[in-house]
């Protein structure tokens, strides 16, 4: 069927591969799930070469997969065991509406794995944000989706298929919610990563306009976030926080540089997964420390979210949030050492290469 002959052919082009039999010899990959699609992609990589292993929640049906394909099997509670190249999720798990759920720990992957989500909607998926922040190479189930149509297109009609206004039309409806993303950027990350300067930066190498979400915030509410915390507390505050964030991804052209616990409700988590992309600006706490100490207007603007100050506190919340910044970006940028313009220029490398089409 198309899925077999889509999968492997958005599997090649990520590890590249041929796509004939034995192309894929030499690599290891592990299906999860045991239906349809499984069953289409693990028959694609054996005939490939690869070793395949697969894992289902449902064992018989794992088992049955295995002996139809000539494959390994091995429990689900065990599918972290295996140290593969290609990890493939044929599961439901993390399909619209259960997007914050995953199949896989993606700390469990080392870099140099390519993931392979079928789920399209939405197209990306936790898994492959969090594998995609680890390092890995990732293929959405959009590659796979329009492939196995055109393939259909071209088996019905014997001519070839228009893929970019195929990849257009899903883009446009299929994807509904999601087809809402607007071309817009969001920098996440801790207050002295650097958001706002390189969202200015950022947005005068795009012609796009930079917005910081904490300023908005504070003219909406006509106080400092230090005195919204003060007459309100953190409840007030968050409140406040995700109807902004959640009005500022709607817009087109913009990079928004996000407050630093924008990450903490899963609302907010859910509308940043509408911008284009999300990037997190990581630095090291000396790094932190410094230039937040270097603007006291800046520092003055802030309150402390813990009993602690200064470093501890820094600590405290970053390992609260680098997980969850981690969940959100689909890539992270260092910024110890490096100026705004930098930044902003290693970014708009970045973006070359992975602007939605």
């Amino acid at each position: 069927n198309t899925d077999r002959s889509a999968a492997i052919e958005s599997l090649a082009a990520a590890l590249g591969r041929s796509t004939g039999r034995g192309g894929f010899k030499g690599l290891s990959a592990l299906v999860l799930g045991a239906g349809g699609a499984a069953r289409a992609i693990a028959h694609g990589l054996v005939q490939s070469g690869a070793r395949t292993i697969v894992a289902s929640r449902t064992q018989p049906r794992a088992d049955d997969l295995a002996r139809a394909v000539g494959c390994e099997v091995v429990a689900w509670d065990d599918r972290h065991t295996p140290g593969v190249d290609v990890l493939v999720n044929c599961t439901p798990i993390g399909m619209s509406p259960n997007v914050e759920e995953t199949p896989y720990d993606a700390s469990r992957l080392r870099p140099e794995t390519v993931v392979f989500d079928t789920v399209y909607n939405p197209e990306r998926t936790r898994l492959l944000r969090e594998a995609g922040a680890g390092g890995c190479r990732t293929v959405s189930g959009i590659e796979m989706f329009i492939r196995q149509g055109a393939l259909q297109f071209e088996l019905f009609t014997g001519t070839p298929a228009p893929r970019d206004v195929m990849r257009t039309a899903i883009t446009a409806s299929v994807l509904s919610p999601f087809a809402a993303r607007k071309r817009s950027i969001v920098l996440i990350g801790y207050r002295g990563s650097g958001k706002s300067a390189v969202a200015a930066s950022l947005a005068r190498r795009l012609g796009w306009q930079a917005i910081d979400a904490d300023l908005v915030l504070e003219e909406r509410a006509g106080k400092s976030i230090a005195e919204i915390f003060r007459d309100g507390g953190e409840q007030v505050f968050r409140e406040l926080e995700s109807q902004v964030i959640g009005e500022l991804v709607e817009r087109d052209e913009v990079v928004i540089a996000a407050g630093g616990g924008v990450v903490l409700r899963d609302g907010n988590r859910s509308a940043l997964g509408r911008a284009e992309h999300v990037i997190w600006l990581r630095a090291a706490v000396p790094t932190l420390l410094e230039r937040v100490n270097a603007d006291p207007a800046t520092a003055a603007r802030r309150p402390n979210l813990t009993t602690q100050g200064g470093e501890a506190e820094v600590r405290a919340l970053l390992a609260q949030r680098e997980p969850l910044y981690r969940q959100c970006a689909a890539a992270t940028v260092d910024t110890d050492g490096k100026t705004p313009d930098a930044i902003a220029a290693e970014i708009v490398q970045w973006l070359a290469g992975n602007r939605r089409k």
